[in-house]
């Protein structure tokens, strides 16, 4: 009697969100898959964060892909891979003024066994966009070579977070005394500045960047910034010390539904501005 057999299964990670989970995208048969889906009893069963592929056949799934691919001439399935979220492109790690499919191989040389998952290496076309995010392929023989007997086959991909250059503007408009501004944060991460600067509704500002040191974006906030001002208070003619007022407390990690995207013309370097009224 028939059964369904799992095949196998993809799951797909994204450090931008707790854990690693990527909920943000959807996976679609070729047409040339569909067609061995329809015709093959294939069928897939979507995931949160991947999907499973099935046969329905009494034989051992070796001698199945080998029947599929003696009647067919196919030796592989493909899947398009298209972003759940509208700013996919602005917190994942993607070469900038990139336009092109990213293609993920099962037989890619640099993928990596893990664990009995293979880890499918990402490689990106600069050739014109086919319209889709990126193409999954996975080989038969990568299926059974990564398998065996008694369970399916485990495939992820991955896609990193975008590290950008932090710009807080802040804007004074309660004539808050700011002799001495400074970013405080409990981390490694120093902010330059500040500088005096114009936004774009004319505004005068005082701008920190954290400079060369990228920041990684991250759905969950993780990193504490304060606005403080120092000043020096005198003790005798000899002596003085430093007092520090917290002006701002927790200013905003970047939100890529509500800042900007600029990229430098000549480093190419991606800036995540957050504009701070106080």
């Amino acid at each position: 009697m028939s059964r369904n057999k799992k095949i196998f299964q993809v799951r797909a990670l994204h450090s931008y969100f707790d854990k690693n989970e990527c909920k943000c995208l959807t996976f679609e048969p070729s047409k040339s898959t569909l067609k061995l889906m329809q015709r093959f009893g294939l069928h897939i069963h979507l995931h949160n964060d991947g999907f499973s592929f099935f046969a329905t056949t009494k034989d051992s799934i070796n001698n199945y892909l080998a029947y599929i691919e003696t009647v067919s001439r196919k030796s592989s399935f493909e899947f398009e891979i298209q972003p759940k979220i509208d700013n996919f492109n602005v917190f994942t790690d993607l070469p900038v003024d990139w336009s092109g499919t990213i293609s993920f191989n099962t037989d890619n040389e640099s993928n990596i066994l893990s664990n009995g998952t293979l880890d499918i290496e990402k490689n990106y076309s600069f050739k014109k966009s086919t319209g889709s995010l990126a193409l999954l392929t996975i080989n038969f023989k990568d299926i059974l070579k990564y398998g065996d007997l008694d369970s399916f086959t485990e495939f992820q991909i991955k896609f990193n977070r975008r590290a950008t250059q932090w710009q807080y503007y802040i804007i004074n408009r309660s004539a808050v005394k700011l002799d001495n501004p400074k970013i405080s944060s409990k981390t490694d991460i120093n902010f330059t500045g500040p500088v005096k600067t114009t936004i774009a509704t004319g505004i005068e500002a005082l701008l920190f960047t954290s400079g060369e040191q990228l920041i990684p974006l991250s759905k969950t906030p993780l990193y504490k910034f304060s606005l403080i001002n120092e000043s020096a208070v005198l003790e005798n003619t000899a002596k003085s010390k430093t007092s520090s007022k917290i002006i701002f407390n927790a200013l905003p990690n970047p939100k890529t539904e509500m800042i900007g995207f600029k990229v430098d013309t000549d480093t190419k370097l991606v800036s995540s501005p957050m504009y701070v009224y106080i």
